[in-house]
């Protein structure tokens, strides 16, 4: 309910402006003369809940607001449930105050000039009058954007699968007064207690909150932390994890094979399935609020906003080894969001634009370099090549980038060179892809293998072997999906403990018996209440480093995996490129780890020993940044490199970096591809390298068969499979003309028999044994891991508790 009334004199206004998200404004003063009368309006609140309890969204307020639970204060009410503004009452030590929040994408929040009184009528559960009410407590205001100061700039973005990262760069700004925005979720009541830098990095997962009323209403999301808790209180929600992953174009021949999701809220649902890609646009959309209102009210206490970032450009990264198609659905895809969401004036939005800056691993090296050259100034160059690595003195250097993010890993080594201008002491430097790689085989990868070890655990301790699949039917009806929900959801949160402990110093990771007992709860409709004594009793669960080492060397590809890759061929395949490398008198200077996972020793000794290179060549990114440069969050630096490498990569001040485009010649063998006892090999080649590209060739395929094409650094190397051509038909053998792009792509023209189906080098595309999306836990191939890790199951599922702390105090 709106008016357009003169605000009272005494009655102070919140202003925010439409289309910035969710607004929370914590801490908001009410009238001088309404101090001292909390106990006379708290009542009245009081009364007003009492009378909307039946509306189920300011429940949905009541329990998800991010607002302080631990000061006094009253019920959630709304000025009216159609307006989606809402308000609490609280006291201060002798001060009463509002917290508010506002919907500025639906409702009365969504419209400019619109101005909604926050009143209370006394002894009448009746709200937004402005006239003839005891207690007018504060107005809220819809200002239009151009009437805020506006700041024109750029708009960084790092979408990852396991994290997100924005940063606003303002026009004429330098590449150091970049602003990392710092996110907040309007629907995490324990927001006080989230670590310091997770709101730099917003946690990619989603829920829907609140589904909506309409197909063009704005559904309420959560993300981050906050959806993993909730995921396991509302297992039916729609719940999607590592969202990047399903960034894909498919084709009309393959759209029945394309995943689909409900649309189920906390709240509210929606009818029929929807492609999973509408949940990533959705997703992305709620980040992008979450930016708009970071700036314009970053610390949820602005009573009006900061600014209006008008938003010239938005910059994306991307994976290196995404297909063009991608690339551009996913450019498509931000530019609508971007064209629904941000308000331009006529300059800025003649200019706008959406920009592919760079792939991932080339933003890692800009970052790594820029902040270097910085540090040693453009006079000493050379010296800080040096520190990378080339002592030879020349303006070269060689750099080898792996990034290894939570669903991919992204090789790439670039040769960098520079000049310097005499005129004003400016640098030029130029890229050139040399080789690169994308494997699906990364962090989550390991999670999955650290998953089976406690599903494994759970089978030897309590018997526990029910399936965990969402998909598949328990023997046992009791144990409904509800708990497997909440048991992969706790399964995964023991995972990330275990990850950091295997990252740290000490390397090992113990399940202690105040998590295996909470591990436990989903459980008990299978093994009951346990008891302490149980837990305090063998066997116990001990992770070390060696232990994960040894599980890795064991995942790779092999008939068993049906020719699926595993964690261990990202290094088997780094051998095979250094050897092209040195082949061709283009070894790296220095190899850079980015991505928590590398963080892990084992990360850095293996790609060392399969890059036949000593250790103090390979650095993680906290170790080849001098420390003056470090920033007070350097422990996410993993992650900020991406956005902060592509923000200086377009804005880097007096260092301009330029990538070279690659040359129109294949760098792989690329042709038919056969299994043998070794792995994947090449059966014909119809492509060597420093052939032109692209080039047309013609396979046969025999019926009711399927051909792989696959492409290898050596003609007897081992190989990677890049597509799959099928035949349908059931008697007649065909032969197609497939063309070669570049050595990842292939295209082929539509045919009656022959179906062709593109793979990302490094596992197929589309991940199945995905555990959060599906409960599936090891079964691509079904029991693959728990083979390997049965081999030293001794190792760490011990009997002895004090034998086990006995040996690790004599160490």
């Amino acid at each position: 309910m709106s008016t357009n009334q003169t605000s009272a004199s005494n009655v102070y206004q919140l202003i925010v402006l439409p289309k910035t998200g969710t607004q929370v404004c914590r801490g908001f003063p009410l009238p001088p003369a309404m101090q001292g009368q909390y106990a006379q309006l708290s009542q009245t609140v009081e009364r007003l809940a009492k009378a909307q309890s039946e509306h189920e969204i300011v429940g949905l307020v009541e329990e998800h607001a991010a607002c302080d639970r631990e000061i006094t204060h009253t019920p959630w009410v709304a000025i009216d449930v159609e307006d989606y503004i809402f308000f609490r009452l609280t006291q201060v030590g002798n001060e009463t105050q509002l917290d508010l929040i506002v919907d500025t994408m639906s409702g009365a929040g969504a419209m400019a000039l619109n101005k909604v009184p926050i009143s209370l009528q006394k002894g009448v559960p009746k709200l937004g009058k402005a006239f003839g009410t005891n207690f007018h407590l504060a107005d809220v205001f819809v200002e239009e954007h151009l009437k805020a100061r506006n700041e024109i700039g750029s708009l960084i973005v790092d979408f990852g699968n396991s994290g997100t990262a924005f940063v606003f760069s303002r026009e004429g700004a330098g590449p150091r007064e970049a602003r990392l925005i710092e996110t907040n979720n309007p629907f995490d009541p324990d927001y006080q207690s989230r670590p310091e830098g997770e709101s730099n990095i917003l946690k990619s997962n989603m829920i829907v909150l609140r589904a909506g009323n309409g197909e063009t209403e704005n559904p309420w999301i959560v993300l981050g932390t906050r959806a993993e808790e909730l995921i396991q209180q509302a297992p039916l929600a729609t719940y999607l994890y590592a969202p990047k992953k399903y960034v894909r174009h498919w084709p009309e021949h393959l759209k029945a094979e394309e995943p689909t999701m409900p649309f189920q809220g906390l709240l509210g649902q929606r009818d029929r399935l929807r492609p999973v890609l509408d949940f990533v646009r959705i997703t992305m959309e709620q980040m992008f609020q979450y930016a708009l209102a970071a700036i314009t009210n970053p610390l949820n206490t602005s009573h009006v906003p900061e600014f209006y970032p008008q938003i010239a450009r938005v910059m994306l990264t991307y994976p290196l080894t995404w297909r063009k198609v991608d690339q551009e659905l996913f450019r498509d895809l931000v530019e609508s969001i971007s064209r629904q969401l941000f308000v331009h004036e006529d300059r800025t939005k003649s200019q706008f634009t959406v920009e592919l800056i760079c792939s991932e691993p080339m933003a890692v090296a800009a970052f790594v370099l820029w902040e270097n050259f910085f540090h040693f100034d453009t006079h000493n160059l050379r010296m800080a090549a040096s520190t990378l690595g080339n002592t030879d003195g020349n303006d070269e250097l060689r750099m080898l980038v792996v990034d290894m993010g939570g669903g991919s890993t992204d090789i790439a080594c670039i040769d960098i060179k520079w000049s310097v201008r005499e005129e004003d002491d400016s640098v030029d430097v130029t890229f050139k892809m040399i080789e690169s790689m994308r494997f699906n085989r990364a962090g989550d990868r390991l999670s999955h293998l650290v998953a089976t070890a406690i599903k494994q655990f759970l089978k030897q301790k309590y018997s526990i072997n029910e399936t965990l699949s969402f998909k598949q039917p328990s023997r046992n009806a009791a144990f409904t999906r509800n708990n497997k929900r909440k048991a992969v959801s706790f399964i995964a949160e023991l995972v990330e403990k275990a990850k950091i402990a295997l990252s740290s110093n000490e390397g090992v990771w113990k399940l202690e018996p105040r998590d295996e007992h909470e591990l436990l709860r989903p459980f008990e409709p299978l093994v009951g209440v346990i008891g302490e004594d149980k837990l305090t009793q063998g066997p116990f669960l001990k992770i070390d480093h060696d232990t994960l080492e040894d599980w890795v060397q064991g995942d790779r590809q092999s008939l068993e995996t049906n020719g699926e890759p595993g964690f261990m061929d990202i290094f088997l395949y780094l051998d095979e490129l250094q050897k092209s490398l040195k082949a061709k008198d283009r070894a790296p200077h220095v190899v850079v780890l980015s991505g928590r996972s590398t963080r892990m020793p084992f990360i850095r000794n293996q790609t060392a020993k399969h890059l036949g290179l000593p250790l103090h060549r390979i650095r993680t990114l906290s170790e080849i940044l001098p420390d003056s440069l470090k920033l007070h969050n350097h422990e996410n630096m993993d992650k900020l490199a991406v956005v902060l490498g592509a923000q200086r990569f377009r804005f880097g001040d007096h260092i301009r970096f330029v990538a070279l485009e690659d040359e129109p010649i294949f760098n792989r063998f690329i042709g038919t591809v056969r299994e043998t006892p070794n792995g994947l090999k090449l059966n014909r080649v119809h492509v060597e390298p420093g052939d032109l590209r692209p080039r047309t060739i013609t396979v046969s395929v025999d019926p009711e068969k399927a051909v792989r094409i696959g492409h290898a650094f050596r003609a007897d190397g081992v190989a990677q499979v890049i597509a799959n051509l099928s035949n349908k038909s059931r008697t007649h053998r065909r032969e197609v003309k497939i063309e070669l792009l570049d050595d990842f792509s292939v295209e082929m023209r539509a045919h009656d028999d022959i179906l062709l189906a593109e793979w990302v080098p490094g596992g197929n595309d589309i991940i199945v044994d995905n555990f959060n999306d599906t409960g599936e836990i090891d079964r691509e191939p079904e029991d693959f891991m728990t083979r390997i890790l049965t081999r030293n199951e001794s190792a760490w599922i011990q009997e002895d508790k004090d034998a086990e702390d006995d040996e690790g105090d004599g160490e």
